[in-house]
């Protein structure tokens, strides 16, 4: 279902709610469950990391300082970002999901802090009473009266958590080290290669060929086994929720019919079946009968090939799949934008006299109150002039009636006024949801068209490497294990390069963002120097954050670099050394003692740079005088200052984030990409 339409839904059931209580919420998930089963949706995450990414901006020490339109925008956030997490929570528990119940309850909890923390000033200045300091310690959302309680629970969500990651934790740990073997298949392929070009008298050639075959009864068993392992995981998976039996536990799963099951839980793991099959397959014909230098040989080499051309056909249809999704999901949001302009167009023509209600209500009072008076003045002079009175009773009567007349209508017209805020507000909630799919779309894109050219350039420098019907070419065999490795290398190499661009591009937008923030405190200084006005200080506390945030991802991109330079090294040089030390070592502890040495340092590089280098967010502190006071003087010269003085390194306190939920791999295998598909026969 459309990212678009289940946000227009999630802002139509919190619409009149001021409520936080689950319990008052319950109708409301039970109906949007029930529009996106009978709109054949797949869940709610979509919209729902939308909104998480907008409430983990959302800071309480920036809520004394919010006007009273920032309040209930963010209110307005909070509100279906609760109803989202609830809505998502049963949804994944309907589907026998639980590993992420633990994250939601955690994020549930913070959404209802937020919520009575915004509310509780409100509420304070209504009744006129003191707001206490250990507000929101004690809520729904954070019961600190029930510790014991609490603390059962979590053990519990542990234990649970633990037991509903088998399934997950398995195929995490298959597709690493699916990875890894992918990498030797290529880079011990092109290590025989080259010692087959080498005579085999040069010093211990003859041995390092012995030595470099040693791994592969293991490594071609595991080309065929690993891929069926999880091949049989995955449809055990599949039949689990299309077959009916005592393990299905869910009546919304239950009432659902097995045709549509079959179709729901086909179009998520289809990819995954059809590449783990064929390739276990293939690899295990290879393996057992389709090998050597013979006709069979030339078999398995033809049957690889066939292979890798099946991995080009599978990145092109999930290009093809992935691109027509996007494109629906625009052409819905462009639907819905169009729509509420038209609704909130014909709202404002409705409201046009909204402001000659305020002026008509002063009038008919005035007119009122003067004919009172002249009622009074009249009575008292001549009380037996009944025609006077009269006149005079009447003329009460209509403007009373006007006034109530006018005072409904003023009602009326607020209820216009509020119904174009929640209009404006989905509005804009769906563009910013439309501008982040387009720039995620962007990045997907990107990768989807590098694993379609690595898949083709594969497949020909794998047709290099065996020339199986052109014997002519069998001196491209070395070219052909070179590009092999290579495009490996290359392709990740790219794909650590769009991360690094992608977090680059984050910079620009905040570093923009920050620009345009002091711009409008500029001109707020420059119509008010009052420097004690909330609105500014407000500003201040925003710049402060996007700074901070700035600061986390330019440190992100030095990780993100790190580990990519790292990669390329090791990923290039690895065979290189095992290469030439299978050449001039004997087999013994000094051939050990390097291997060792290179898998140590390749350790000790990760743990470095994952210690040194890895940043974390700075929490927003309290409002600072000094600071404010230097920022007011010099806006643009303070941020920069203060830029420059931030360092690389982690910071020394840690603040507590909420982990956002992730697809459950439980139910959605890992990713797709046919890097982590079988690439030769023994692959």
């Amino acid at each position: 279902m459309a990212t678009s339409s289940l946000i227009v839904q999630s802002y139509l059931k919190t619409f009149t709610d001021g409520k936080t209580n689950k319990l008052r919420y319950k109708q409301k998930v039970k109906e949007l469950l029930k529009y996106n089963r009978e709109n054949e949706g797949n869940g709610f995450l979509s919209p729902l990391n939308y909104y998480l990414s907008i409430i983990e901006t959302i800071d309480p020490v920036q809520f004394p300082y919010m006007n009273e339109a920032q309040k209930e925008e963010a209110l307005r956030n909070l509100r279906v970002t609760f109803l989202l997490l609830l809505t998502q929570k049963q949804y994944e528990l309907e589907y026998q999901k639980t590993e992420n119940s633990k994250v939601y309850t955690s994020q549930i909890s913070r959404c209802h802090q937020l919520i009575d923390a915004l509310q509780y000033g409100k509420v304070c200045k209504e009744k006129k009473i003191k707001p206490s300091p250990d507000q929101g310690y004690a809520s729904e959302g954070n019961p600190v009266k029930y510790l014991a309680i609490s603390f059962g629970q979590w053990f519990a969500e542990k234990m649970v958590g633990y037991m509903d990651r088998k399934t997950k934790t398995i195929k995490e740990h298959m597709g690493s080290f699916n990875e890894k073997r992918l990498y030797w298949v290529w880079g011990g392929g092109l290590i025989k290669t080259f010692l087959e070009l080498i005579p085999a008298d040069y010093w211990n050639v003859e041995q390092g060929r012995q030595t470099v075959k040693m791994p592969d009864p293991y490594t071609g068993t595991l080309s065929w086994s690993l891929y069926y392992f999880r091949f049989a995981l995955n449809f055990s998976l599949l039949l689990k929720h299309t077959i009916q039996g005592s393990w299905m536990t869910s009546e919304a799963e239950k009432s659902t019919p097995w045709q549509k099951r079959f179709l729901t839980q086909w179009d998520q793991r289809k990819f995954t079946l059809l590449n783990d099959f064929v390739w276990a397959t293939g690899n295990a014909l290879c393996f057992f009968w389709l090998y050597g230098s013979g006709t069979l040989g030339s078999a398995g080499d033809a049957l690889t090939l066939a292979l890798l051309v099946f991995d080009i056909t599978l990145a092109v249809w999930e290009f093809a799949e992935e691109q027509t999704k996007y494109n629906k999901e625009m052409l819905d949001y462009e639907n819905h934008i169009k729509r509420l302009e038209l609704q909130l167009e014909g709202t404002k023509k409705d409201a046009e006299t909204a402001e000659g209600y305020s002026q008509r209500i002063r009038e008919y009072e005035g007119q009122l109150q003067a004919v009172e008076v002249a009622q009074a003045h009249s009575l008292a002079e001549d009380p037996d002039n009944s025609e006077e009175l009269l006149d005079y009773e009447n003329q009460i009567k209509r403007l009373k009636l006007l006034l109530e007349g006018t005072q409904k209508a003023a009602e009326a017209e607020e209820q216009y006024a509020r119904r174009i805020r929640e209009y404006q507000a989905q509005l804009n909630a769906l563009k910013k949801a439309q501008k982040q799919c387009q720039r995620e779309w962007e990045h997907k894109k990107r990768i989807l068209i590098v694993n379609v050219s690595y898949a083709v350039g594969l497949m020909l420098a794998f047709f290099l490497l065996t020339a199986p019907f052109l014997p002519a070419l069998a001196a491209a065999g070395p070219a052909g294990a070179v590009l092999c490795l290579a495009l490996t290398v290359i392709c990740n190499a790219i794909k650590g390069g769009m991360e690094i661009h992608k977090t680059r591009q984050s910079i620009k937008e905040t570093k923009e963002e920050i620009k345009n923030k002091i711009d409008e405190f500029k001109r707020l200084m420059k119509e008010n120097p009052d420097m004690d006005d909330k609105e500014k200080k407000f500003l201040f506390l925003e710049i402060k954050k996007l700074m901070a945030e700035s600061k986390y991802q330019r440190q992100t991109v030095t990780l993100q670099a790190a580990h990519l330079l790292r990669s390329i090294i090791f990923e290039t040089f690895v065979p290189a050394i095992i290469l030439v030390n299978l050449i001039f070592l004997p087999m013994g502890p000094a051939f050990w003692g390097v291997i060792a040495a290179v898998i140590g340092l390749a350790f000790l590089t990760n743990f470095l740079i994952n210690h040194f280098i890895t940043p974390e967010k700075e929490a927003l502190k309290p409002l600072n005088a000094a600071e404010y006071a230097a920022f007011c003087q010099n806006p643009e010269q303070w941020v920069e200052k203060t830029s420059k003085s931030q360092t690389f390194f982690k910071s020394s306190e840690k603040p507590s984030t909420a982990k956002e939920p992730q697809q459950d791999e439980s139910e959605e295998d890992l990713d797709l990409s046919f890097l982590n598909s079988g690439l030769s026969g023994q692959l």
